[in-house]
């Protein structure tokens, strides 16, 4: 009677034991003894659980416990900073190598100009590059890059305007200025001008200039001192209007002498005729006689 008893259970763990098949239902030995969900020995040493956290339950690619190859991200060598280069050292956008100085243009992501500290825009590396006291001379930067002493553009011209002598010479306001030129241009006094080109213009004769838009701006300025004294004597709104229609003829004209659209723009008063604003972002600004629109 025992007999049978033993064999009855030997045969009962016989049909309980677990069988592995293939997908097409062929029976296949199976792999390891605690491959079972029922011996409480599932995947403790193979990895195909993540019940001891051996096989990557800190969802590294790799499958390692510990993340300590950095390779998810936690030594932040895959861009943890958010840089768009994928390093760790926090470097984003355009670079200033080559552009100390500079304002970018409109829409850009960040500028090199001397304004971008105090506006809060510079580009990454405007520190490292271009940021350095100046003492009047040459500026060298830590890389070496000689970042000369801005200068009043000669011949005249307002896409090279520093912000400053932008405001200075569009508010005709010389405590803007950065410099004598625009100082005498802003005060429409030659005596205080550097280059023959300051004198042309804020002397309203084009016969001292050097350069074409010179004489554009300086007919266009004798325009204005004939019209101020064409509505001086006139005397009535008829007279005046006459004025009006005398200034515009006599400021196209003027225009003709010009080699560039800005010069054309700024003698008109005409906005429409500047370029773009990022080729040239003081002419709307110079044309409107509106210091806001300086860059």
């Amino acid at each position: 009677m025992k007999r049978l008893l033993v064999l009855s259970v030997l045969l009962a763990c016989e049909t309980n034991k677990t069988v592995c098949k293939t997908p097409e239902g062929e029976p296949v030995p199976c792999s390891g003894a605690d491959s079972s969900a029922s011996d409480g020995t599932d995947g403790t040493g193979d990895g195909t659980t993540p019940s001891d956290g051996s096989d990557g339950t800190d969802n590294s690619p790799d499958g390692g416990a510990d993340g300590s190859d950095g390779t998810n991200g936690g030594d932040g060598t895959n861009g943890t900073d958010n840089s768009p280069d994928g390093g760790s050292d926090g470097a984003t956008g355009p670079s200033c190598e080559g552009f100390c100085g500079d304002w970018m243009g409109e829409g850009a992501a960040c500028h090199c100009d001397e304004l971008c500290g105090s506006t809060g825009d510079c580009c990454f590396d405007y520190e490292t590059l271009c940021a350095v006291e100046t003492d009047g001379t040459d500026d060298g930067t830590s890389d070496g890059t000689v970042v000369p002493e801005y200068v009043f553009p000669d011949p005249f011209d307002s896409a090279k305007l520093s912000r400053k002598d932008c405001r200075g010479i569009a508010s005709s306001d010389s405590s803007e200025c950065d410099t004598d030129d625009c100082r005498g241009i802003a005060k429409w006094s030659k005596s205080d001008c550097d280059s023959d080109d300051c004198k042309g213009i804020a002397g309203a004769d084009y016969s001292d200039c050097d350069s074409a838009d010179c004489k554009g701006i300086a007919r266009g300025r004798k325009c204005e001192l004939e019209h101020e004294t064409c509505v001086d004597d006139a005397s009535d709104s008829s007279a005046k209007d006459k004025c009006e229609t005398t200034l515009d003829a006599c400021r196209e004209n003027a225009a003709s002498y010009c080699d560039t659209s800005s010069c054309k723009a700024i003698t008109k008063e005409d906005s429409s005729d500047c370029p773009s604003s990022s080729s040239d972002p003081s002419c709307r600004a110079l044309a409107r006689r509106d210091k806001s629109y300086c860059f």
